[in-house]
């Protein structure tokens, strides 16, 4: 039986049915399901371990890795940001070169919280980037950060 952390729900807002994960659409509705893996920033992401469950929402994949369970609902956290996060909010202009914050988790005090952020070139290494990049190191864990262009660029 599947776990239920391990469930994604429908974004469709007249649906939210609970899928596995490992499914492309709503099994209920056919609504495309948004597989969104986050990076964790912050001193509290290390604490986190795979199938762990942050906030009711998000889960812990490998370490600074989480998944959006519920990819149709917005963000809970309606609180300051703190300042180490500002540039991220500056840079917004630019959303294909750098990454932009997508949740806040205020765990513990106000400066050891964890920072989720959103398209952070990570990919799941089960995927057509494998073939693609022959050069690749062979995948230690399910999802990693691609490796830099200049790695990757022979010119």
């Amino acid at each position: 039986m599947q776990n239920a952390a391990a469930m994604l729900y429908c974004p469709n807002p007249t649906c939210q049915a609970a899928n596995s994960e490992d499914q492309k659409f709503c099994q209920k509705c056919s609504t495309p399901l948004p597989h969104r893996y986050l990076w964790a920033l912050g001193e509290s992401a290390s604490a986190y371990r795979a199938g762990d469950l942050v906030a009711e929402r998000y889960l812990c994949k490998q370490p600074s890795v989480f998944l959006d369970t519920k990819p149709g609902l917005l963000s809970g956290t309606y609180q300051e940001l703190p300042e180490f996060l500002l540039p991220y909010l500056r840079l917004t202009s630019y959303p294909l070169h750098v990454p932009q914050i997508y949740d806040w988790l205020p765990i513990g005090t106000a400066t050891t919280g964890m920072a989720l952020l959103d398209h952070v070139p990570l990919c799941p290494t089960d995927t057509w980037i494998e073939r693609q990049l022959p050069g690749l190191p062979a995948a230690s864990e399910p999802i990693q950060l691609l490796p830099a262009l200049a790695a990757q660029w022979k010119g």
